[in-house]
């Protein structure tokens, strides 16, 4: 369980900061608020906030290393695009950020090639934004 004023990652919002939690319809909820936009509220269920893909931000040297790891894996496009797309929602449900940043460099390489679809897009521009904002905040240092 997180804990309240600790700053999480969200699949699709980046980093967020616990403001609160909540209990609506006899189910808890963290509120989020996401450091992209302060206005926003996000309202995830305590029991499923795992499944959704919400989890701890990386160290500096975990986020340093797996950089690193995925600039110098190989990463082959993959042609089966229901297969891409299963990897795509994989990946974010389970938090593994290797995998997200070899997929995402799989799709700037693709990129160059020929035109995304609009599915490799939207997943490549979540991820791109999401893992900067995660890189940012961990690199500044600030808490």
């Amino acid at each position: 369980m997180f804990q309240l004023g600790e700053h999480v990652m969200h699949p699709q919002e980046g980093v967020c900061k616990i403001t609160d939690r909540i209990t609506m319809d006899a189910r808890e909820y963290y509120v989020l608020s996401p450091l992209s936009d302060r206005k926003l509220k996000l309202y995830v269920p305590i029991l499923s906030s795992k499944k959704i893909g919400v989890r701890v931000l990386a160290s500096e040297a975990e986020l340093r290393s797996l950089y690193q790891e995925a600039e110098q894996a190989d990463t082959p496009w993959i042609a089966d695009r229901n297969a891409r797309f299963r990897l795509y929602d994989e990946s974010v449900q389970n938090g593994d950020l290797l995998e997200i940043l070899k997929l995402s460099k799989m799709l700037h390489a693709r990129r160059k090639e020929k035109l995304l679809t609009g599915r490799d897009k939207s997943f490549l521009d979540c991820v791109s934004r999401c893992t900067l904002s995660e890189f940012n905040f961990v690199c500044s240092g600030i808490s």
